[in-house]
């Protein structure tokens, strides 16, 4: 995804006269974040990104191919925010930590969650997203679900997880209530499932 070693010996991404590279991934998704989180996903382009973070758009294209490309690095980040630190406790308390998680780092940038929502069923391409499904998946099975009712739990969870903030805040509702709330009854029929005969 970066310029290859071939490309930085000739100097290209750097000011001229040497120096530091101009443009980086650490800068790259710093701009993007702050792009999405301002703006909305609807304002991110490769011209307004490369504009952004001061670089041409030839640059640009040298460290992602597109603008999917693009947006995918930038959820690449959130995911590995919301990814818990320390591994521990029971299949449950595993799964409502990851999801709240999840909510609360995707809901500073709206847009990014529908993004990834709408990839959920294919492989994973980014090791963040990768990671995320293995730890759901270990803990589905930890909860005693297996074959096509663990991949159906592990879509209804992402579903929930994500889709969740597609929903509009109203006045007098309290939305962190509310998922707190419907997320203990998904996970109240993931161990009923697990318990069926």
């Amino acid at each position: 995804m970066g310029a290859t070693d071939g490309e930085e010996s000739r100097g290209r991404g750097r000011p001229r006269g040497g120096g530091v590279p101009v443009l980086d991934r650490e800068r790259l998704v710093a701009a993007l974040l702050d792009l999405v989180r301002r703006e909305g996903l609807e304002a991110v382009s490769m011209r307004r990104v490369a504009t952004d973070t001061g670089v041409s758009v030839r640059l640009l294209y040298d460290y992602v191919k597109d603008k999917s490309q693009l947006i995918d690095l930038a959820c690449d980040e959130i995911t590995a925010r919301a990814l818990p630190r320390q591994k521990g406790g029971d299949w449950r308390r595993r799964l409502s930590l990851l999801a709240r998680a999840t909510r609360r780092e995707f809901s500073h940038y709206p847009g990014l969650a529908s993004w990834v929502l709408g990839r959920i069923s294919a492989v994973p391409e980014s090791s963040q997203a990768a990671r995320v499904r293995e730890q759901v998946m270990e803990a589905l099975a930890e909860a005693g679900l297996s074959g096509k009712s663990r991949e159906a739990a592990y879509l209804a969870y992402a579903a929930y997880s994500l889709g969740h903030l597609a929903i509009s805040a109203a006045p007098g509702r309290n939305l962190e209530v509310l998922f707190n709330t419907g997320l203990d009854m998904l996970l109240d029929g993931f161990a009923a499932a697990a318990n069926r005969p």
